[in-house]
């Protein structure tokens, strides 16, 4: 996960400076995330720089925006080139929690396709510092991002929308359909909630217990034939047959007597 939120402004992008709300927030994302920040002053290189070097599963921008545009440090960021840079990063979802990021979300689609999560309104420190916090637990405890998103818009007062990437809206606009997905993922891959192993695993475990029975039948089968050839060979073996020769007598009578 890449956050970029930067807390310094030059005077021609003429937006307040977000110093304490937005360290608090990323602090707070660290404690149960491990992303790679981008704070202080950020500039387009920084994000150039950052998805050069590797790809990211997420997106996550925390600070100002217009209906066009993300505020950088030094500049307004077009939502296209913003777009570009995900492309290249190859994120399956961002996160913009900044006022009204809904305004530009299907622009942002319309140059990479993924799942964006964004505000549809104006959006308090306070909120957005409670939305983010919880959307990282969320993650951290769930493992995926959409049942966190379930627990941080909760309550129809909330201003945070889920924008499905336009190759995934046939699963994420039939909500039965997505619970039937849920429900397999959680048989397939285990739900880390419950506690409750997943398929894989049984199988994996399966698999080790039926190589041990493989060993231990291979083994059995090793020795019968090994008694087998023994007995083969004792049975075959020639036989000593011991002639014991006994000289006969020789009686000699009287009228034998040499004379």
């Amino acid at each position: 996960m890449l956050i970029v939120a930067p807390t310094e402004y030059d005077a021609s992008v003429a937006v307040a400076p977000l110093r304490g709300q937005v360290n608090e927030m990323v602090e707070l994302v660290r404690t149960f995330l491990r992303p790679i920040v981008l704070t202080g002053r950020v500039t387009e290189g920084d994000i150039a720089n950052a998805v050069r070097e590797q790809q990211f599963d997420a997106f996550w921008f925390i600070g100002h925006a217009t209906d066009t545009a993300v505020a950088l440090s030094d500049k307004l960021l077009p939502v296209r080139a913003l777009g570009q840079y995900l492309a290249r990063a190859e994120v399956d979802w961002s996160y913009l929690n900044t006022c009204d990021s809904g305004a530009f979300v299907e622009q942002l689609q319309a140059i990479h396709a993924h799942d964006v999560y964004a505000n549809i309104a104006a959006i308090n420190d306070a909120d957005a510092t409670r939305n983010g916090v919880l959307l990282a637990q969320g993650i951290a405890d769930a493992g995926r991002v959409q049942r966190a998103y379930h627990i941080a818009a909760a309550g129809r007062a909330s201003s945070l929308r889920y924008f499905p990437s336009p190759n995934g809206a046939v699963v994420r606009d039939n909500p039965d359909l997505e619970r039937r997905v849920e429900r397999l993922e959680r048989v397939v891959l285990g739900d880390t909630l419950l506690g409750a192993p997943s398929w894989l695993e049984q199988s994996r475990t399966i698999d080790k217990r039926l190589r041990r029975l493989e060993w231990s039948v291979a083994l059995a089968l090793l020795v019968m034939v090994v008694a087998v050839v023994i007995a083969f060979s004792s049975s075959r073996r020639p036989q000593t047959t011991v002639y014991v020769v006994t000289p006969t007598p020789t009686i000699l009578y009287p009228e034998d007597w040499p004379r």
